[in-house]
């Protein structure tokens, strides 16, 4: 009698991914099926046309390992683990030899989680990073072509026909773990106090959590699985012959290529982590928890496998029941998708690197879409140059780099008329032109005043000036420099060139016509350049040269004269005639910038911010000084 090896009784946390990710593996059925028997495979139009064999997507491809994952040939006799060439996953291969992978190792739950450790403990095949499959991984290594065992024994040999436990546990009842019958495929919970078989598994990777992207459109694309979903449940229930018919004859966001899913592809819009639905509401917000037909065929029976969204199991019903149904698109080029949806995958090499091996002309399989933005399903390319006639700006001249300096859609190797400034005017330098040749390539503008000099070069434009003469060298050229001697030209905008305005700096220049501009005038709005006399206090204690006696002489600094030359007795750099302290700007000294910042920084209505406070039409020395005597301001103007 064979001993099997005895595992001891010790809790360890299970080693597992999260769910399944990659390319979805084909379920393997290639036969047809009706309403009861296997019949011939249909023809497009005919009744149960675009069933599951006839979609043949990411085939079954499996290779044999010996230790430390060496590979072996196909008719090797003896070896230990498997690959599966579409996930990437490696599997344990069962043995009959009583030891810890002998096929009859059953047992309840808890005592899976001494059967990883126990094989990462003997460095199976070489590794220590064995762990369970989740229900999808388990689920993949299905073949729906067969039953008694459903799996292919050529790869997979001493497989019992009965229950495997996955990982993953049953969302809406903790104490059932899922697990996947082989007699015939079906997936469900189970008790963990049932027993129920084992296989190790290692590799993969985890399920991507932003996996779907809504395509605003009705759509809904599964990144990973390189899948595109129907959204929306389809409208009312259907027999399986009506599913199929109906999803064959969809059109949706301008694809006619819509198919019902195959169980596999079906299986992975399943969230086991969910129930009551089973399925990322956030994508497909419109869902029926409840059953969803496949296009595999139960191949033993009248029946046809389903999904049961409420929580992800998977059995069969009858094809003439009503069920619901969600359609599919593309799925055989995998992660890395076929983005135009030509059915040329954009990494058909497989590769993991899209566009790195473009099809040659009219080359489709084991290459990549070599036109990835643009459907060409012949993937014709007349001039060889590894990029499609659909996409190639000269498909009938070699050009690698597709260069277009006119970015007209037309390359240049084959453009007639290359305008890189778009003037209607071709390009010097490109033979093919056959366009008025572009004087200026490079400048709308062209030689606007035709003085033979291009708009962007051409340092008077709009004014023809052929010598380009710039006697200040300021890049105005004289023929259009309103001071062609003065680099600064008119500097402060007073219509008075530099080299002869006496204030160049100043726009108000000599306002009171005192021989001193604004810009150095203490006091510029009242005249106090030359002269002298007494001064007089009028309204608002204003004291102006006027040749009378002072009225106070309080009010006149040390019983001096208010007006002689930029007089300023307290030495504060503000002169006695407009004595006032609002140094708006803090320069020490109160002057026509300080009425500029007050008009202009504190421009308001309302008095005092208004800078013409007495309304008079003027910003003047007035109003710095009523600002000073009615609101005792001495900084920038503002309300009390």
């Amino acid at each position: 009698m064979k001993k099997l090896f005895t595992l001891s009784c010790f809790i360890l946390s299970l080693i597992s991914v999260a769910a399944f990710a990659g390319p979805v593996p084909d379920t393997g059925q290639s036969k047809c099926y009706g309403n009861t028997l296997e019949i011939a495979c249909p023809q497009p139009g005919e009744p149960f046309y675009g069933q599951d064999a006839q979609y043949t997507i990411n085939p079954h491809s499996y290779t044999k390992l010996g230790y430390d994952a060496v590979e072996l040939p196909d008719n090797a006799t003896e070896w230990i683990m498997v690959r599966d060439n579409v996930t990437g996953l490696i599997w344990e291969v069962k043995t009959d030899d009583g030891s810890i992978n002998d096929r009859d190792y059953a047992c309840q739950w808890e005592y899976v989680q001494d059967f990883i450790p126990a094989v990462n403990s003997e460095n199976f095949g070489g590794f220590s990073d064995w762990r369970m499959p989740t229900v999808k991984e388990l689920s993949f290594i299905r073949n729906m072509d067969r039953f008694n065992p459903a799996i292919d024994t050529i790869y997979f040999p001493n497989i019992q026909a009965l229950n495997y436990w996955s990982s993953t546990t049953v969302a809406e009842d903790i104490y059932n773990t899922w697990i996947v019958y082989f007699y015939n495929g079906y997936a469900q919970g189970n008790n963990k106090s049932h027993y129920s078989y084992v296989r190790a598994v290692r590799a993969g990777q985890a399920e991507p959590p932003d996996r779907f992207m809504d395509n605003s459109d009705g759509t809904v694309t599964d990144t990973d699985a390189g899948l595109m979903w129907q959204q929306a449940t389809a409208p009312g229930t259907y027999t399986w012959e009506q599913a199929v018919s109906y999803c064959e004859g969809l059109i949706l966001s301008q694809y006619d290529d819509w198919r019902l899913p195959s169980l596999n592809e079906l299986q992975t819009l399943v969230d086991y982590e969910r129930s009551n639905p089973a399925i990322d509401t956030a994508y497909f917000p419109d869902i029926q928890a409840s059953y969803y037909w496949s296009s595999t065929s139960i191949v033993y029976s009248s029946s046809a496998w389903n999904v049961d969204f409420f929580n992800g199991s998977v059995y069969g019903s009858n094809k003439s029941g009503n069920e619901y149904v969600r359609a599919v698109r593309a799925g055989q080029c995998g992660a890395l998708g076929d983005f135009d949806g030509d059915g040329i995958c954009d990494d058909g090499d497989n590769s993991t690197v899209a566009g790195d091996n473009p099809c040659g002309n009219g080359e489709t399989l084991n290459c990549d879409d070599n036109c990835v933005n643009t459907p060409n399903p012949a993937q014709a390319d007349r001039d060889n140059d590894t990029i499609g006639d659909a996409c190639d700006n000269c498909p009938d001249d070699f050009n690698l780099n597709q260069e277009d300096a006119d970015s007209d859609g037309t390359g240049d190797i084959c453009d007639n008329c290359t305008d890189t400034d778009n003037d209607g005017l071709g390009d010097p330098g490109f033979p093919l032109n056959t366009c008025l040749l572009d004087d200026c390539p490079y400048d709308s503008y062209n030689d606007f005043d035709n003085d033979s000099f291009c708009g962007n070069a051409d340092n008077c434009p709009f004014v023809a000036n052929p010598a380009q003469t710039d006697s200040d060298n300021d890049t105005i050229g004289n023929a259009c420099d309103i001071c062609p001697n003065d680099p600064l030209n008119d500097f402060d905008n007073d219509t008075i060139c530099g080299d002869i305005d006496i204030c160049p700096l100043d726009p108000l220049n000599d306002f009171d016509n005192d021989t001193m501009c604004g810009d150095m005038d203490n006091c510029p709005e009242t005249p106090n350049g030359s002269g002298t006399g007494t001064c007089v206090k009028l309204t608002g204690g204003v004291f102006i040269g006027t040749g009378v006696s002072c009225l106070d002489f309080n009010d006149c600094e040390d019983n001096e004269l208010c007006d002689t030359y930029q007089l300023d007795l307290n030495d504060n750099s503000i002169g006695n005639a407009c004595e006032c302290y609002a140094d708006c700007d803090n320069s020490t000294k109160v002057d026509i910038f300080d009425l500029l910042v007050m008009k202009n920084d504190y421009g308001r209505p309302d008095c005092p911010c208004d800078a013409d406070l007495n309304d008079d039409g003027l910003v003047d020395i007035f109003d710095l000084l009523i600002m000073k005597n009615q609101y005792n301001r001495t900084g920038c103007p503002a309300l009390p």
